[in-house]
């Protein structure tokens, strides 16, 4: 499969040194890269060139990098927390008073496991 990916690239020479190896890979990638997929990537910008999308991207491309590249961020325990709305029974129930139990256990994982104390980590 991959002799025909590069065939087709047209590099498939034959590599003896680790220099070569990487030339072959800069230049299959190069081929996919902006041959391939260049058609998909105009159409791409003339979509975002519909409502002068691409031209605020151009003019402040720190607004927009989170929409377009990912970041590695971890979550906290607040953040989890507030994903989940608790529903409680009536004031004074059994039922309350073990949701309550439960919810301060919730929340104490949550706290152990932002600072990697259960061996899961958030």
């Amino acid at each position: 499969m991959s002799q025909d990916f590069l065939s087709l690239a047209g590099c498939l020479p034959h590599v003896t040194s680790l220099e070569g190896h990487k030339q072959l890979v800069k230049e299959a990638t190069n081929w996919y890269f902006f041959g391939q997929t260049s058609s998909a990537f105009e159409r791409f910008k003339l979509g975002l060139s519909t409502l002068d999308v691409l031209d605020a991207i151009r003019k402040f491309p720190q607004a927009f990098q989170p929409a377009f590249c990912h970041t590695e961020t971890k979550l906290t325990s607040q953040e989890i927390d507030q994903m989940f709305s608790i529903v409680l029974e009536s004031q004074g129930s059994n039922k309350r008073q073990t949701q309550s139990k439960v919810t301060g256990w919730w929340r104490d994982y949550l706290i152990d496991a932002q600072e990697e104390e259960t061996g899961v980590s958030l």
